[in-house]
């Protein structure tokens, strides 16, 4: 421990007993030992008490199985974080020398990406020389703990369906946040775009339980355009897969106001059918047309209501058409669950009318059904027409 110590003398001494002659004190300079902790999207200032800390000391972090002042040490690697990490508070002297304090904080700046975990130690070296690297590294601080979300997550929801997050990590809290957002830049970056699904809160607290891993992010009911969705860059309205996911702690708050979301923590996937997308059948033929969106499955179902009626009510008036079968699963999805067939069959009465085509993930109730792709057009056919299931042929009358 550091600390002021006292020198005894002896003459012959041959047991600690016989020293009685005080004759100096002994000043010993170093940190005191202590567990520090830090958490990702926050300022990671490491505070040290000690004896004659130096305006050249430094704290490096390593791996818990490592040993300090061991030229194999494993140095602990966060993306932002200042490792090994100077002092906030000293200045140099204008002379040669030492600045000295009874303690120091240590600036180790702000992590945003990295392992999250309780299994790092904390290093000190009085000044550290470029030639010693770590092995210079020799005095054992303490346990050193980062806190935050761990950044493998695989997020994905779907529209009609509750959209719930859980992310794991270490040293979650109630004040943690997570936004959605799409771009090429970095979390917290002006390259990016938050996501504007509706029906999502974003970004969005924790719930704040006993785990502090769970966020509901709410109910999509809107899937973005056919035309702005299927596009090389979909729009922030869109579903897809074009998102990723950022956290927070959630205290600090950054100069340009907000909370540090900088942390990618991994992907989003918002699934189902583009919308404002137009569906039109024909009497005699086959009623068969591809609906397109992300992650569709052979579990999805469509159902036809009349136009008065809405998408997930529980009551609606279900269209009927002699010889088509309504609701109706998927008939084929292709590979990459970005396309789905639906085939009604061959239709041989039915009104000539506007009407709602509904969709839902796997439907039990008509109100499941709460997704509305689009109108459905049912046309009749034109008195010199004749249908033959697959053709349509009209006489040419001039």
């Amino acid at each position: 421990m550091p600390g002021d110590y006292k020198v005894c003398w002896s003459h012959s001494g041959t047991d600690h007993q016989d020293y009685q002659v005080p004759v100096a004190t002994l000043r010993v300079g170093g940190p005191v030992p202590n567990d520090n902790v830090c958490t990702l999207s926050e300022p990671c200032m490491v505070v040290v008490e000690g004896v004659r800390l130096a305006h050249t000391s430094k704290l490096l972090f390593i791996e818990e199985d490592s040993t300090c002042g061991d030229l194999l040490a494993v140095v602990a690697v966060w993306s932002g974080v200042n490792n090994p990490a100077a002092t906030a508070l000293l200045s140099p002297p204008l002379n040669p020398g030492f600045v000295y304090a009874n303690g120091d904080t240590y600036d180790a700046g702000l992590g945003y990406a990295g392992i999250p975990s309780t299994r790092y130690k904390v290093c000190w070296s009085f000044n550290p020389t470029s030639g010693g690297g770590i092995a210079d590294y020799k005095v054992d601080v303490g346990q050193f703990t980062m806190n935050g979300a761990v950044q493998d997550v695989v997020g994905q929801c779907t529209l009609g369906q509750s959209c719930n997050l859980i992310i794991s990590g270490t040293g979650l809290s109630e004040t943690n946040q997570v936004k959605i957002v799409m771009g090429p830049g970095l979390c917290g970056s002006s390259s990016i775009t938050a996501a504007v699904l509706q029906g999502i809160t974003n970004p969005q607290l924790v719930t704040n339980d006993a785990y502090d891993n769970q966020y509901n992010m709410g109910l999509v009911t809107i899937g973005g355009s056919y035309a702005l969705c299927r596009v090389a860059v979909p729009a922030e309205t869109c579903i897809g897969d074009h998102y990723k996911i950022c956290w927070a702690h959630g205290v600090y708050a950054p100069p340009i106001g907000g909370k540090s979301l900088v942390v990618e923590i991994g992907s989003f996937q918002m699934s189902g059918p583009f919308v404002t997308y137009s569906v039109e059948c024909t009497m005699g033929s086959v009623c068969a047309f591809i609906l397109y969106g992300s992650l569709l499955d052979m579990q999805n179902r469509v159902l036809i209501i009349e136009a008065t009626s809405s998408c997930g009510d529980s009551n609606p008036i279900i269209a009927t058409f002699a010889g088509l079968r309504n609701p109706q699963p998927m008939a084929q999805v292709s590979a990459d669950k970005s396309e789905a067939t639906v085939r009604l069959g061959i239709s041989n009465g039915g009104r000539e009318d506007g009407y709602k085509l509904c969709w839902g993930f796997n439907p039990f109730r008509v109100s499941d059904y709460t997704i509305e792709v689009g109108p459905f057009y049912f046309r009749g056919l034109a008195g010199d027409c004749v249908a033959d299931g697959l053709t349509v042929t009209c006489s040419d009358v001039r």
